[in-house]
């Protein structure tokens, strides 16, 4: 059986002109990992997108909520990941700093906190 974490990269955009509503001149300034979900699949099987594409849709949907003045977060893509591994933006924080200051969110937990 092979545990697996399903991982949601987003891009954060800001209007960098925002009194003109005709061209506010957007510009990236970040980005974010969210781990969106978990995938259990047996060792002889293989992961069916069909699988990961259920839990981009509820992501994408979480994403849609997402308000903020100035701002706006849009889904970039998704990797798969073993569930107790580092994703590459932790490694690459590992390797380059000894630590980890930005780990992915993990939503799954918000989402069983708001189905109690």
């Amino acid at each position: 059986m092979q545990d697996l974490k399903v991982v949601a990269t987003t891009r954060i955009w800001e209007a960098k002109n925002p009194h003109n509503s005709d061209f506010p001149m957007w510009h990236p300034v970040g980005s974010n990992e969210y781990v969106i979900g978990y995938i259990s699949v047996e060792e002889d099987e293989e992961l069916l997108l069909t699988d990961v594409a259920e839990h981009v849709k509820k992501f994408i949907h979480m994403l849609e909520g997402l308000t903020r003045p100035g701002t706006v977060e849009v889904f970039s893509g998704y990797e798969v990941y073993h569930k107790d591994g580092l994703t590459h933006n932790e490694q690459f924080q590992l390797t380059n700093g000894d630590t980890i200051d930005f780990p992915a969110d993990d939503i799954t937990i918000l989402e069983t906190k708001g189905e109690s």
